[in-house]
């Protein structure tokens, strides 16, 4: 049963004997949520059969073939001495018997009802408004908002429950003050800040340990992780868990604004700026961090690059996968940027039946900085990748020497923070009127702007060449390199030669923008109205 209750409370602000704050003090809070009893949640993975488990494969009507000599297991059965230590372990830790038992292999022949807690969520808000005099009033709003997910994770029994708990939080004030009655200003500030960070149940470490891997990446985190086995070529529910992220995408943003409004004549101008900072933070496991093995029939066949018989389980039970991926462990990346604007706006009305509005923006908006150094790009013109100043002794000492040429941001002429050049050149016409040519039963309206884009390039942070991204490895057929408990082989520190580069960013682009033009013609008669626009849009990138 879930429940959702609410309710709020606002008024002016009184304490008795203390403060009347009636016509000057006023106070709002509400809150909702979300509560109830514990929750069902069915888990129903398809699971290998019991004769399997132990190495009989008599009941399928694929041949099991023996990849050390070629000769198919007698009677179609592993023998118990050749069913690989790990895939023991994993099998016994993460696989249940099915209980819908059937002869062969059927979809969700594991059915578990599992009860948890249910997910509780909070939102509330407070707001408080005050004038201190005709001249000067200021206002203030905080909101919290935080929710969990806390599912059975991998649909299987036997890996437990995801942590994870998503908080918001926003704040928004003011303060507004009057010159005098033709001019006042007013000043804002806010922030928003969201994080999501999310954990899986079983720590990677200890797993890897548990089930006695080796041949992955040197110093592993002590976070939560899983090696990750997939099925091809059978419906077998594979073993996984969430990423591990922590931060998760932690977006902090503040704002400050203040604009001026003054009333002169025929003119109505308001000009102001706006100046905003925004974190972005993350810290993502790759999804391959603990290792990644994915197993077919290719080994258990009588020819192993056609596959002709064999067994995907059969191959798990040897220990011998077909393909194999492995992570270096992830960095914390720290992005910040500022970003200006500024406007002037001027609602002039000319005459009762012409006004005529003009405005224009300038718009800074840097690039981001990644705090600890971090960014790196490709250049085509060098060859080379390049990373901030001061940000080589930080290259990953087990990316591969002599394969692409790295340099500082400065030794080609490049800013040596952002790598890319600002767009200073940002400057925003606004045109419209609005003109009663016949009357007051026609309206002739029309407009112009130029829009920049607002979303900065996003450089490579974090990764290459900090960190060396592999690619995976695909286990020769007939001469297996990987069979557990190695995860993946053992060719050096780095791994295979070939690893991946930097996306190629051209520093000079300038920020996009469009161009936008509105014409519309609105006429009332026989107690109708008609409107007809055209609307036009022209984008340059």
């Amino acid at each position: 049963v879930g429940h959702t209750p609410g309710g709020s409370v606002g008024g002016p602000v009184f304490i008795p004997k203390i403060y009347n704050g009636k016509n000057k003090s006023f106070f709002f809070f509400s809150f909702e949520t979300a509560r109830g009893s514990a929750v069902n949640q069915l888990l129903n993975p398809t699971v290998p059969l019991e004769p399997w488990r132990g190495g009989n494969f008599s009941g399928v009507t694929q041949t099991i073939y023996d990849p050390m000599g070629g000769a198919p297991f007698p009677g179609n059965m592993i023998p118990a001495n050749r069913i690989n230590a790990v895939s023991q372990r994993i099998q016994d830790r993460f696989y249940p018997l099915p209980n819908r038992p059937a002869a062969t292999l059927v979809s969700q022949n594991y059915q578990e009802m599992k009860q948890r807690p249910r997910d509780p969520s909070t939102y509330w808000t407070v707001r408080g408004d005050h004038r201190f005099s005709d001249k000067d009033m200021v206002f203030g709003r905080f909101t919290f908002q935080r929710a969990y997910n806390r599912t059975y994770e991998g649909n299987l029994p036997t890996i437990g429950r995801r942590i994870q708990q998503r908080d918001n939080r926003a704040l928004a004030g003011s303060w507004t003050h009057t010159f005098r009655p033709t001019m006042l200003n007013e000043f804002r500030y806010g922030f928003a800040l969201n994080n999501n960070p999310v954990e899986g149940p079983i720590n990677g470490p200890s797993i890897v340990q548990e089930l006695g891997l080796v041949g992955l990446a040197p110093n592993l985190p002590d976070i939560s992780g899983i090696l990750k086995v997939n099925w091809a070529g059978i419906g077998l529910t594979g073993i996984t868990q969430p990423d591990y992220t922590r931060p998760g995408f932690r977006n902090f943003l503040q704002d400050f604004q203040d604009h001026v409004s003054w009333f002169r004549g025929k003119h109505n101008m308001k000009f102001g700026v706006n100046m905003t900072r925004v974190e972005w933070d993350s810290l993502n496991a790759n999804p391959n961090l603990f290792g990644s093995v994915t197993f077919s029939s290719r080994f258990t066949s009588l020819n192993q690059a056609a596959s002709t018989g064999g067994h995907p389980y059969a191959d798990f039970l040897l220990g011998i996968p077909t393909n194999t991926a492995r992570a270096f462990p992830p960095l914390r990346v720290d992005r910040t940027r500022w970003q200006y604007d500024f406007y002037f706006n001027d609602d002039w009305k000319l005459s009762q039946r012409l006004t005529v509005n003009l405005g224009l923006r300038y718009e800074l908006h840097n690039p981001w900085r990644e705090e600890g150094g971090l960014t790196s790009m490709f250049d085509i013109g060098s060859g080379n990748i390049v990373v901030e100043d001061g940000a080589l002794s930080k290259v990953s000492p087990l990316f591969p020497r002599n394969y692409v040429g790295i340099v500082e941001a400065s030794t080609l002429g490049l800013p040596g923070r952002t790598l890319i050049r600002r767009d200073n050149n940002n400057i925003a016409p606004r045109v419209g009127l609005a003109w009663r040519p016949w009357g007051q039963d026609t309206v002739i309206r029309a407009g112009f702007g130029l829009f920049y884009d607002v979303v900065p390039r996003n450089l490579n942070q974090g990764a290459i060449p900090f960190v060396l991204n592999e690619p995976g490895f695909t286990n020769a057929a007939g001469n297996p390199t990987v069979i557990f408990p190695r995860v993946f082989p053992a060719t050096g520190a780095a791994g295979p030669s070939t690893v991946g580069i930097p996306a190629a960013v051209n520093p000079n682009l300038k920020m996009p923008y469009s161009m936008q033009y509105n014409l519309t013609i609105e006429k009332q008669m026989w107690q109708t109205g008609f409107r007809v626009s055209y609307i036009d849009r022209k984008s340059v990138v």
